[in-house]
């Protein structure tokens, strides 16, 4: 997960990787799931994630606040058990298919910047698919690509407001709109990055 700054700021701000990001979160208050099953550690090779349910309300935004209770905290450490990022994350359920909504956690010196500063800070949504976490013996996670969003929108099959970059795409569509399309691709292949597969197994609860 990144950070998006304003116009003035671009340049200084994320680096995108290909993957399918979204401006505003791909789902409403009917649409969140809670399961207890989620929480705890995760391994797959020499990645682990750590999940709980998110502890510090100060990390929230004031629009999130009112789902505290369905939020969870994801850290991430390395092959080196380095801490190498945390986001807030939200199990969303569309259609027939479970997905995770991410988005980061601001690091003690953002949220130290004065007001107008602050207010040049945008949340990007970062989308995967989730599954396999039931029984809360097995995770399996999959970034969502934005190859097939582009190449619909080039053959004017779709037409879904975005900013383009050489290394991804920000969708600046609604939350209304989002699903629409997540419903229609979410059970094609092609929707999700090969390359960007977990299949994590719990560790500790």
């Amino acid at each position: 997960m990144k950070l998006l700054l304003t116009t003035a700021f671009l340049g200084l701000s994320l680096l995108f990787t290909g993957c399918l990001n979204t401006f505003y979160p791909i789902f409403t208050e009917r649409d969140l799931v809670w399961n207890d099953n989620l929480v705890g550690k995760w391994q797959f090779k020499d990645k682990e994630l750590h999940i709980r349910k998110i502890g510090n309300p100060a990390l929230l935004p004031k629009h999130l606040k009112p789902f505290q209770d369905k939020i969870l905290q994801i850290t991430e450490f390395n092959e080196d058990n380095i801490e190498s990022g945390t986001d807030i994350a939200l199990v969303v359920k569309i259609g027939n298919h479970y997905f995770l909504d991410r988005f980061p956690v601001l690091n003690n010196a953002e949220r130290s910047l004065n007001t107008f500063y602050s207010s040049l800070l945008l949340r990007q949504h970062t989308v995967y698919r989730v599954d396999s976490f039931e029984t809360g013996k097995k995770l399996y996670l999959q970034r969502v690509s934005d190859k097939m969003l582009n190449e619909q929108i080039e053959q004017k099959k779709i037409r879904i407001e975005t900013v383009k970059r050489d290394d991804g795409t920000l969708i600046l569509a609604n939350t209304s709109e989002l699903q629409k399309h997540i419903i229609k691709y979410a059970g094609n292949e092609s929707f999700y990055e090969n390359d960007n597969s977990y299949s994590f197994k719990k560790i500790a609860n």
